[in-house]
């Protein structure tokens, strides 16, 4: 963690050592010394400090409670209505179960969630919170964009699959997308593998792995970096796709203007907070606060995933949602012509056919 580093202390072959081992200090200050060191004229403050988390707990609430049900509505479309589950079902189911876990993860992480970093206990964390912080819900998160990245691809070569020319496209963007998160994925994982340095076995723990692992740091932050800008360009790219697919087909321009505005608000959403998320993680690379910068960063990655997953499963929930909007419509204009008293009301037949014109051109 960034924010623990005290790099004035480097030991030949060892580890940098956190905030205030590194300064000389006891050891036994480990109970009640903080991340790092609080601002001049600022005090650290363990008892009920402002945080993140209730917002991040809201907004997790909200968005993964709007998932599920698009999600609910995707399946139900594809199981009861044209029973024709596929590829991009599979990979979008995936995508859901992870998203799931990493948000479940990232918002009962203890200690960890948007607080500055001076506000924070060492104590606060163990070895396994740590390992969770910085190896399992970062894991997560990338299994999670390539899984529901991959969802939207294999669902526009489903939809699209005639034209030539967006199935080269698509192809080329899902390689892209699979390669390059997962390439920053394995790298991560070669460059910055925990030292064997064990260090002094009065250490706490948490110390340890904390200086184990410090030695890292900013390669972190670059391949984070990277995959963002990774993740910001493929964002782009999956709005692009289907907008010059539509424009292409032979439909009216009130059905283009509504297949394309469906498929471009919520992936434009996701897209926004792919590139707040990049601006926070340039922030984070020279900024020694990481609790509080990571809490708004995870708030970004949470909306941003589920997200997506709402735009990978509106294209067939629609299905489901336009026989929902046509049978109150109907049921309405059915209460309304049994209770005219005067006047020729219209038959049911012509209703049906009006609105269902209307429904398709939303």
């Amino acid at each position: 963690m960034a924010a623990t580093v005290a790099s004035s202390a480097v030991p030949v072959g060892g580890p940098v050592l956190p905030f205030p081992f590194a300064q000389g200090g006891d050891p036994a200050a480990f109970d009640s010394a903080p991340l790092m060191p609080p601002p001049r004229g600022v005090s650290s403050n363990f008892e009920g400090p402002f945080s993140l988390a209730p917002t991040a707990k809201a907004v997790t609430f909200v968005t993964a409670t709007l998932m599920v049900a698009t999600v609910c509505l995707r399946f139900w479309a594809r199981v009861l209505v044209t029973r024709d589950l596929g590829v991009d079902d599979a990979l979008l189911l995936a995508g859901v179960v992870t998203t799931v876990a990493y948000c479940t993860l990232s918002v009962l992480s203890n200690g960890y969630l948007g607080l500055h970093s001076w506000n924070v206990h060492f104590k606060s964390y163990s070895v396994s919170s740590l390992k969770t912080i910085t190896i399992t819900v970062p894991t997560l998160y990338t299994v999670s964009i390539i899984l529901i990245k991959s969802s939207l691809f294999t669902l526009y070569l489903r939809i699209f699959q005639p034209s030539r020319k967006i199935t080269l496209m698509t192809w080329a963007g899902l390689a892209f997308t699979v390669l390059g998160h997962s390439a920053l994925l394995v790298l991560n994982f070669v460059l910055c593998r925990p030292s064997q340095w064990s260090g002094d076995d009065d250490e706490p723990p948490v110390v340890l792995y904390i200086a184990n692992n410090a030695r890292c740091e900013q390669t972190k932050m670059d391949l984070t970096i990277a995959d963002g800008v990774i993740g910001a360009l493929t964002d782009t790219y999956l709005m692009v796709v289907p907008i010059s697919a539509i424009s292409g087909l032979n439909m009216s321009h009130g059905h283009k203007k509504g297949a394309i505005a469906v498929s471009r608000t919520v992936l434009c959403d996701a897209t926004l907070c792919s590139l707040a998320s990049l601006h926070f993680h340039i922030i984070e690379r020279t900024s020694a606060d990481y609790s509080w910068h990571e809490g708004f960063m995870t708030l970004l990655r949470v909306v941003e995933l589920n997200a997506g997953i709402i735009s990978a499963s509106i294209p067939v929930a629609w299905i489901v949602i336009k026989t929902i909007i046509r049978n109150c419509c109907l049921r309405k204009m059915s209460w309304k012509r049994s209770n005219s008293a005067e006047g020729t009301a219209p038959t049911i037949s012509t209703f049906t056919t009006i609105n269902r014109k209307s429904v398709l051109e939303e």
